[in-house]
C-alpha cells in the first residue's frame, strides 16, 4: 500500500509539473500574442487630439465645433491613396489646412485665441468604445490646442476614419 501511494504521489507531481509547464506555455504565448497586436494597432492608426482652452462651457462648446470642422475638412482631403504606411505624412503636409479650418471655426465663432496644431508621439491609456479597444501606449497623434489648452480633451482615430461615426454617435 505504502509503494501505491508513493506512486501516486510522483505521478501527481509529474502531472502537475507537466500542467504547470503548458500554463506557463499558453499565458507567455497568450502575451506575446496581445502585445504584437497591441503593438500593431497603435502603429496602425493617427489619433486626434483636442484640448480645450478651458473648462468653460463656452469652451467646450467651441472645442467641438473644431472637431466637426477638423473631421469635416480631413474627409474631403483623405482620399483611397491614404494607407497606414503613408497617413502620418499625409497628415504633416495637411497640418497647415487643418490649422486654418480650427482658426476660421474659431473667428465665425467669436474666439480670438490661438491654435497649435502638431503630429506628435502620445501615450494614451487602453479606451473601449463599443467593440473597439485601443491598448494603452505610445499613438501618433495630431494634437490640437486651443488657445492655453487647459480643458478638457476630446480624442478619436482619425485614420483609418473613424472619427465621423464616433462623433456623429453612430459607434455607441
Amino acid at each position: 500500500m505504502l509503494y501505491c501511494n508513493k506512486l501516486n504521489l510522483k505521478r501527481d507531481k509529474m502531472l502537475l509539473s507537466v500542467f504547470s509547464i503548458a500554463l506557463a506555455l499558453y499565458i507567455a504565448f497568450s502575451c506575446t500574442y496581445f502585445a504584437s497586436a497591441a503593438k500593431s494597432v497603435r502603429e496602425d492608426v493617427v489619433r486626434l487630439h483636442i484640448l480645450a482652452n478651458s473648462n468653460s462651457e463656452i469652451d467646450q462648446e467651441v472645442k467641438l465645433k473644431v472637431r466637426d470642422a477638423l473631421l469635416e475638412t480631413n474627409a474631403s482631403i483623405l482620399s483611397d491613396s491614404v494607407t497606414k504606411e503613408n497617413a502620418k505624412e499625409h497628415f504633416e503636409s495637411s497640418k497647415e489646412i487643418l490649422l486654418k479650418t480650427a482658426k476660421k471655426t474659431l473667428k465665425e465663432n467669436g474666439f480670438n485665441y490661438n491654435v497649435k496644431i502638431t503630429l506628435q508621439e502620445e501615450y494614451f491609456n487602453t479606451r473601449s468604445y463599443g467593440n473597439l479597444t485601443f491598448p494603452a501606449g505610445q499613438y501618433t497623434a495630431l494634437k490640437v490646442v486651443l488657445g492655453e489648452g487647459e480643458g478638457k480633451n476630446w480624442w478619436c482615430v482619425m485614420f483609418p476614419p473613424l472619427c465621423v461615426p464616433a462623433a456623429t454617435g453612430a459607434i455607441t
